[in-house]
């Protein structure tokens, strides 16, 4: 696991387990193997049964076949790759565009150079990542990076058994490699933010579908306040992931009458719909409402009042995730690899409440 940067790599005696060292130990052909792995055993009518094993052994193996780093090596005139982000329609666009950022920043570094590619979104109905056809096999990409999946999503990569390389986003799955943080220490955090500035009647807003991540961070939250033996923080749930989801939701809220003096909104997005409905409702923040956030978008710093929130902005996910698949393309990393990110707190205007010595 790699930590801030540190890449612990697997012993140096550990060789890669291969295609044919699968089919050995299965006591089955190279080609049903391969077969299986690239998704062509129902052409190949192999029984149910032996596509079970070759999975489960594939997966307990941690083996990924790597076609595209076998591509890069063959030389130059192979080095046109198609590098796609895959995510949601429900996602944010800002997640979406900073793993795109990424991509075009770190191509062009060295020893990147040479290789040519595009790069394609590839979006999916949240909970559906099964459906767009082409994505296992390899033959819309040559490698991805996942973002943005439901417990559903999840569940299929786990089942799954992926034909190129992939680097998962915000989630830990076995045998893949990804970049995460510690969504239930950020969720802590914000609880010990919200009541040390004396905010008592405290409440979380976040989307009905929730993430590997964002589940996380409403779980930690909720855990926190508990153990400080304060009342159980009020939920607010909005249908989406946007601004205009937030508003409604905390517009609801207030119109039903409940009272709130502390906010932790999971994702910054619906935080800034939540401003103004706090503000229509004539809440002062952070006199009457102190609020706080989750991903350090770049509106947060230019709200009235500045929105408190968490950044990893020492440590950039989307970057890492790249600097991360390209690994597994050019051969570099053959193994799952999990890269750990520290979340930190920015305090700006939004939780100032109570303390004017801020």
């Amino acid at each position: 696991m790699r930590f801030w940067g540190i890449l612990a790599m697997p012993d140096s005696s550990d060789k890669p387990m291969t295609i044919t060292a699968l089919a050995k130990g299965l006591g089955v052909s190279v080609a049903t193997v391969s077969s299986v792995l690239n998704h062509r055993h129902v052409q190949r009518r192999i029984s149910p049964e032996t596509v079970r094993k070759v999975r489960q052994a594939a997966a307990a193996a941690g083996y990924l076949p790597n076609i595209s780093a076998r591509r890069l090596r063959s030389g130059a005139a192979s080095r046109y790759l198609v590098l796609a982000v895959v995510t949601s329609y429900q996602a944010p666009l800002p997640l979406v565009s900073a793993s795109i950022a990424a991509f075009h920043r770190l191509i062009h570094e060295e020893p990147y150079r040479d290789i040519q590619s595009t790069i394609a979104v590839e979006m999916f109905e949240a909970g559906r990542l099964a459906d767009p056809p082409g994505l296992l096999d390899g033959s819309r990409c040559n490698g991805a990076i996942i973002a943005n999946t439901l417990a559903q999503d999840d569940a299929f990569l786990a089942a799954s058994q992926w034909s190129i390389p992939i680097v998962l986003i915000g989630r830990d799955i076995p045998n893949y490699s990804s970049v995460r943080d510690l969504p239930e220490k950020t969720g802590q955090q914000a609880a010990e933010i919200l009541l040390g500035a004396d905010s008592r009647r405290l409440a979380v807003l976040h989307a009905k579908m929730l993430t590997q991540a964002t589940g996380g961070r409403l779980g930690g939250f909720v855990e926190k306040v508990k153990s400080f033996g304060a009342e159980e923080p009020a939920t607010i749930i909005s249908e989406g992931f946007d601004e205009r989801d937030g508003y409604r939701a905390m517009q609801r809220f207030l119109e039903q009458g409940y009272q709130v003096d502390g906010l932790y909104s999971i994702m910054d997005s619906l935080a800034v719909g939540a401003y103004r409905a706090l503000k229509e409702h004539g809440l002062r923040i952070p006199e009457d409402v102190a609020v706080i956030g989750t991903g350090d978008y770049p509106i947060a710093s230019y709200l009235d009042p500045p929105l408190s929130t968490f950044t990893r902005s020492q440590y950039n996910i989307h970057e890492e995730a790249v600097r991360l698949l390209l690994g597994h393309l050019t051969g570099k990393i053959k193994t799952p690899t999990q890269v750990l990110i520290p979340v930190l707190p920015v305090l700006r205007q939004s939780t100032q409440r109570g303390r004017p010595g801020w």
